[in-house]
């Protein structure tokens, strides 16, 4: 470990000589690692000018949670998420909900994309908000939600023996059973 004493950094590379040298001038071999330290004057876990920026203030600590989502400033400060706001993104979830229960991106608000927000499908759809088609027919759980009134949980939202995507297609109703395609074979 070297502390600089100044803002001047003396690399001499080339012809070492000694018993390392060996004529070697890879530059990997050679290569020097240069890091910027970033301050944290009361050794929080935070840096300084992440807090004051989000605080105002150095009060918090790495392990305190401001805005009691369940999700500690350092989980915040590591993942980009807004310290003071316990839904970053606005999707019905709290961070610490989406990072640690339903394993959901806490900066995106549709983690699969499929047209409904993350807290939409797992507060009120109950469907995966990992996977923009729950219930595997094709169709997205956004559009079955949204649009075509079927069930993202159900491939056959109607109970018809023709998957929802199948019903859709042959343009029948996919949710009244009464309603299914004639002469055809799925």
């Amino acid at each position: 470990t070297f502390t600089a004493g100044d803002a001047t950094l003396d690399v001499r590379m080339g012809d070492l000589g000694g018993a390392n040298d060996a004529g070697d001038r890879n530059p990997i071999w050679q290569a020097l690692t240069v890091e910027h330290i970033v301050p944290d004057s009361d050794t929080d876990g935070l840096p300084d000018a992440w807090e004051f920026a989000s605080f105002g203030n150095l009060a918090e600590t790495g392990s305190g949670d401001a805005d009691s989502d369940g999700f500690s400033n350092q989980h915040e400060y590591q993942l980009g998420s807004d310290p003071n706001d316990s839904d970053t993104d606005n999707d019905g979830l709290s961070d610490g909900a989406e990072y640690f229960t339903a394993r959901t991106k806490v900066l995106v608000a549709d983690t699969d994309g499929d047209g409904l927000s993350d807290g939409a499908e797992v507060n009120t759809h109950l469907s995966n908000p990992l996977l923009a088609d729950t219930d595997g027919d094709s169709i997205t759980d956004g559009y079955e939600v949204t649009t075509s009134g079927t069930s993202p949980l159900d491939r056959d939202t109607d109970d018809d023996d023709y998957s929802d995507n199948f019903e859709i297609a042959q343009g029948t109703s996919p949710t009244s059973a009464a309603a299914y395609p004639l002469y055809s074979t799925q």
